[in-house]
């Protein structure tokens, strides 16, 4: 279930900037995962984008960075694991 959309307001803004900015970047493992889906990179720029775009979980405090699980239905759903950038 996704998390309160209120709070999590402000990461999904960063997030979306990131991604106008195009300031992210794809791991090998999610490249494999997208091209197994058949997901293409401007439908996830596009579900990160988006209104409905949800917070289902996330991860201050990974040991890999700060990171939040993203939830999207567009025609379809797409999950992303959106790491930040410092």
């Amino acid at each position: 279930m996704a998390q309160n959309r209120e709070h999590y307001e402000p990461l999904l803004t960063e997030i979306r900037q990131q991604i106008r900015d195009r300031l992210y970047r794809l791991t090998a493992h999610a490249e494999r995962e997208r091209e197994a889906d058949r997901v293409t990179i401007r439908e996830i720029e596009e579900a990160l984008l988006s209104e409905q775009c949800q917070v289902v979980e996330n991860y201050p405090e990974d040991q890999r960075g700060a990171s939040c699980l993203v939830l999207v239905v567009l025609g379809r759903s797409i999950h992303t694991d959106s790491g930040m950038v410092s």
